[in-house]
């Protein structure tokens, strides 16, 4: 008599769990493609986002390394969403198996990266990336934890060649590792955008009031946050605008900032410093004016 084989499969709230968080991936590595593609603003609070993205290590053979990224979620999201939808009458390892070799590609992928990060663009702070490895990691997690230890003993083979392969395909994707073209290819010389809007009569008095006030924005020529933030304010009132520029020489990897921008304890582009007190990131112009009758009153 034939004996049935009982085989453990994903259980279909870990694979909608799964869908949701490969889902997030596969929008966030989206967005960055097209920040990459189209050479738009990128927002991010801190300089060590457009630091990497626009580094030698955001490309593999010459195509946007997130747009892998997102191919990839995209397929986790997919398989996930199948496996959670299957019938338990007719379990099918194989998605339990494609889930495990793509989620240990991200996660070797993920890793990788968060090692250049830390040691090719020491002190840069990426948000994207922290998120991008929080869930690639969460990812893989997710799905051995959810395995049987039959299944990851079957799983093993594969997904060791997986990892091997992923590591592989960025080691000679990029060059050595030991021999980072970070620091020898980006390098900013300093150009200071060109404001070009028309200023509006609110942003000359304003600007000509935080001058007279002592009121100091600090920020770097290449801080996209930094140029929309002289925009808003526009050509004209630029003659009054408190400007302090943190990275007067240009950038490069170890640059100092500044000795006004370090002594004004300058931890984010752009920072405003109105009545002693330090406020981060972009301000409309009535957020300003707020501050400026703060410090005043």
């Amino acid at each position: 008599m034939a004996t049935r084989m009982i085989v453990n499969t994903t259980a279909p709230s870990t694979s909608i769990i799964l869908t949701a968080l490969a889902s997030v991936g596969a929008l966030e590595t989206a967005y960055l493609t097209t920040v990459k593609l189209f050479n738009t603003s990128l927002v991010c609070p801190t300089n060590g986002c457009s630091s990497v993205l626009t580094s030698s290590y955001s490309e593999l053979w010459g195509i946007p390394l997130s747009l892998f990224g997102m191919l990839t979620y995209g397929a986790v999201a997919a398989v996930a969403w199948t496996a959670s939808c299957r019938s338990k009458e007719n379990p099918d390892t194989t998605l339990d198996t494609a889930l495990t070799l793509g989620t240990t590609a991200l996660a070797s992928c993920s890793a990788v990266l968060i090692y250049l990060l830390n040691t090719e663009f020491k002190g840069s702070v990426c948000l994207w990336c922290y998120l991008s490895a929080s869930l690639s990691a969460g990812l893989f997690i997710t799905s051995v934890t959810s395995m049987s230890g039959r299944q990851l003993q079957a799983a093993a083979a594969p997904t060791a060649t997986v990892l091997a392969s992923s590591v592989a395909a960025l080691y000679f994707g990029f060059g050595s590792f030991g021999q980072s073209t970070a620091e020898e290819e980006f390098v900013l010389p300093y150009k200071s955008p060109t404001v070009t809007e028309v200023s509006s009569p609110t942003a000359v008095t304003l600007a000509s009031r935080l001058s007279a006030a002592g009121a100091k924005m600090y920020g770097a020529f290449w801080c996209t946050h930094c140029f929309e933030q002289k925009q808003a304010f526009g050509v004209q009132a630029m003659q009054d605008f408190p400007y302090v520029e943190c990275y007067p020489e240009g950038w490069q990897r170890g640059a100092k900032v500044a000795a006004a921008c370090e002594s004004a304890n300058v931890k984010a582009f752009p920072t405003w410093v109105i009545g002693g007190r330090n406020i981060e990131g972009e301000l409309l112009l009535p957020e300003l004016e707020a501050e400026l009758n703060k410090a005043s009153s």
